[in-house]
């Protein structure tokens, strides 16, 4: 199993656990007289918490910090290295011409 099937398994996992926590205590101020909402409350909450894993649950994709600089990097070695060229060829031009 590759790392992101079991990344987003345990993510769906952990989603659940959440959603179940948050769906009794949802629950739990609509009744009285049940400590931690019952079992419905907790069970809606694990199916909503086990969608919302499932799909990402609002986490945004984090970009590459290093991505950025790398990209000028290579940007700026490429500028280098055109002038480094045409330097070259200028002076092989200079020294066949003579």
């Amino acid at each position: 199993m590759s790392a992101r099937v079991s990344s987003g398994i345990s993510g769906a996992l952990g989603g659940a656990a959440a959603g179940a926590s948050i769906g009794a205590s949802v629950t739990a101020g609509a009744t009285t007289g049940t400590a931690g909402g019952g079992p419905i409350g907790a069970a809606i909450g694990a199916g909503v918490g086990l969608i919302g894993g499932l799909l990402g649950g609002g986490q945004k994709k984090q970009k590459d910090p290093g991505k950025k600089a790398a990209k000028k990097t290579h940007k700026y070695n490429k500028k280098v290295w055109k002038y480094n060229w045409k330097e070259t060829k200028r002076g092989y031009e200079y020294a066949v011409d003579g």
